[in-house]
């Protein structure tokens, strides 16, 4: 083998160890991100239960003062015939677990579109140069270019008719 095919070989084996790395990374990315958006809801929904009952308990112990304060009240002062509101919260539920299939099929199909299939297009461009090479086989012939006028062929000289005129002059013959 020449270093032509060799060095075609090597480029080859590359693209495709290249190309098995690229999508093993992206499918990889896919699951990566299908479980964080999953460890992200859930972190989420933990961190919003801690937030209510510090909120609940916050507003229990401002309640508790609230009375407290109102039960040292002034002797000298009558009490207030008001009650405090009490301050309900409200049981909220998380909501629903999103579809995330959904969301991890569109991330799916922006990150590795399906191949598709190139044969058609190939077929096609066959089509075409046979269409092509009909269309100029059944083309018609050019006319045949007009002929060219006769040309007139001057009267050759008379034929000598006897040796003495046809001889040779020795001399001329004796120079040459």
């Amino acid at each position: 083998m020449n270093e032509v095919t060799v060095l075609g070989k090597a480029g080859e084996t590359a693209g495709r160890a290249v190309g098995a790395g690229m999508r093993a990374t992206r499918r990889g990315t896919v699951a990566v991100s299908r479980h964080g958006a999953t460890a992200a809801y859930h972190a989420g929904r933990a961190a919003t239960a801690a937030a209510r009952t510090a909120a609940a308990q916050r507003a229990a112990a401002q309640r508790a003062a609230a009375r407290a304060a109102a039960e040292r009240s002034l002797p000298s002062l009558p009490r207030p015939n008001v009650s405090l509101p009490s301050v309900a919260v409200p049981n909220v539920s998380a909501p629903a677990v999103p579809d995330l299939s959904s969301l991890r099929r569109d991330l799916a199909k922006r990150i590795e579109p399906r191949r598709r299939r190139r044969w058609p297009f190939v077929a096609a461009g066959l089509l075409a140069v046979g269409v092509g090479v009909a269309v100029l086989a059944r083309r018609p012939v050019a006319p045949p270019t007009a002929a060219a006028p006769p040309t007139t062929v001057p009267p050759r000289p008379a034929v000598a008719e006897t040796a003495a005129e046809t001889a040779v002059d020795p001399e001329v013959i004796g120079r040459s």
